[in-house]
């Protein structure tokens, strides 16, 4: 338990999940109730569609993407989660996953099996576990105004200045933004081609409103990307 207490302790997401409000004596609590951390490498899957649902998800550290296939085959990304979120939450409706989701980068989940859950109340995580829920909620709400956006341009805009958000929470910088996400899945989740992504940050790099590397994305004039999302 101690271990399990300072591991917590020592997390720099810890003010962001279910241990954000606990005391020494809650992260006791909360150390009885939560499984080892899964450690995963980039590209490994946490779960499959169809897998049983047995524990809740919360982001540790990396970066993971969910997605989930048509009867047809097509594959939609349906988000991109970092550290302090949860997700998999479809699961808890059928019992077993209603998607995928895997490692974007190295990365680890902490986890609380289902049997489990009703025990955040008692260790004191209500409160944090109902404001994961609104986050989470919030941003399938951002998800879906952002995907009514015709322009592609102003729906990249508006994801980037979400990602920034989600770092400022953080405690991190807000113009050197972590995306350990392929061009082809970024495509797929904002609704528009590879090639249609291509030509946007093409145009926005050649402007000087960002510069996208593989793993980051440099933000070089935010003010112009808030005017290009529609919030200035």
């Amino acid at each position: 338990m101690t271990d399990s207490r300072s591991r917590c302790g020592e997390c720099p997401t810890r003010r962001f999940c279910l241990a954000r409000d606990l005391d020494a004596s809650g992260l006791d609590r909360l150390s009885a109730l939560l499984a080892p951390p899964i450690q995963l490498s980039r590209g490994d899957y946490l779960y499959r569609f169809g897998d049983r649902t047995s524990a809740l998800h919360l982001v540790r550290s990396g970066a993971f993407k969910t997605l989930t296939v048509t009867a047809d085959g097509e594959e939609h990304v349906t988000g991109f989660h970092f550290p302090g979120e949860i997700f998999g939450l479809t699961g808890f409706t059928t019992g077993v996953h209603e998607d995928t989701a895997m490692a974007l980068d190295t990365s680890s989940v902490c986890r609380v099996h289902v049997d489990e859950l009703p025990g955040l109340w008692g260790a004191g995580c209500d409160v944090a576990f109902l404001r994961l829920l609104g986050e989470k909620e919030s941003a399938a709400t951002r998800l879906r105004i952002l995907l009514s956006e015709p322009r592609a341009a102003s729906r990249l805009a508006v994801f980037l200045l979400q990602l920034a958000e989600r770092q400022r929470r953080l405690g991190r910088t807000t113009d050197v933004l972590y995306l350990p996400v392929s061009r082809t899945d970024l495509a797929n989740h904002l609704g528009m081609t590879l090639e249609a992504l291509s030509r946007v940050i093409s145009r926005l790099s050649r402007a000087g409103l960002l510069a996208m590397e593989r793993m980051e994305v440099r933000v070089l004039r935010q003010a112009e990307l808030e005017t290009l999302a529609g919030s200035r």
